[in-house]
């Protein structure tokens, strides 16, 4: 198990913070996909995903 500290969010710090609304192509616009292996994608091999994985 961690023991990291995790700061709460600070709500006032969110509320004058300028936003803008952006499409979803636009967000997803510099997103890159993995290219799992066909191993993996099959099932016959696992991933495991976190911080501390070894």
């Amino acid at each position: 198990m961690s023991s990291k500290k995790f700061k709460s969010l600070d709500l006032d710090k969110l509320k004058d913070k300028k936003s803008r609304i952006v499409s979803t192509k636009e967000a997803l616009s510099d997103v890159t996909s993995i290219n799992w292996s066909e191993e993996v994608l099959s099932g016959q091999k696992k991933i495991m995903v976190g911080d501390n994985v070894t």
